[in-house]
């Protein structure tokens, strides 16, 4: 499999050559490729360039000058998000009435696939009564911290029945 890879020739150096009155082509070839094209810009003719740039209005393209760009953009300074977020994470508290209620309680079996009966479970009327003495709403907590709770009650239940369930002693089976 051959490749062909296309070599252009810089119109710069080609007419500098003839500008010298040589009648020998510039040897300065590059592949088509912009990188390569730039750089050679950059390292040979930067002043030409940076004078058409300027006759053009144009923003300079060498690698050094792009490079200069990302780096007066970026300020010296990591930006944060927490000016952006500051007075934005006040939760909502909705007003409670009893209409309000049921529609959520409502859009929660449906939503969860929960079973009717689930509104009668004394744990579900605990956390609602738990709930209701909340004087500004009511904080639900992420699914991690959920978790991690979850965890550490199973840790602390397996310990203390390790505790109860452990025999010191001398004792035998007997067939």
């Amino acid at each position: 499999m051959q490749v062909s890879v296309q070599l252009n020739q810089c119109q710069q150096c080609a007419h500098r050559a003839i500008n010298q009155r040589k009648q020998r082509k510039s040897n300065c070839e590059f592949v088509a490729d912009y990188s390569t094209r730039r750089g050679h810009m950059e390292r040979f003719h930067r002043e030409a360039y940076l004078a058409w740039c300027k006759a053009n209005t144009f923003l300079s393209m060498l690698p050094k000058d792009s490079k200069a760009r990302r780096e007066g953009q970026k300020g010296g300074k990591q930006t944060s998000l927490n000016e952006n977020w500051e007075g934005q994470q006040r939760d909502v508290v909705i007003p409670y009435t009893h209409q309000t209620f049921i529609d959520v309680a409502r859009e929660w079996l449906i939503s969860t696939d929960q079973p009717l009966s689930a509104m009668d479970h004394p744990k579900f009327r605990e956390m609602i009564h738990t709930a209701a003495r909340a004087k500004n709403g009511v904080k639900i907590p992420r699914h991690q911290d959920v978790r991690k709770g979850i965890l550490e009650a199973f840790r602390r239940q397996m310990r203390e029945m390790k505790k109860r369930l452990s025999v010191r002693g001398n004792w035998r089976v007997q067939d």
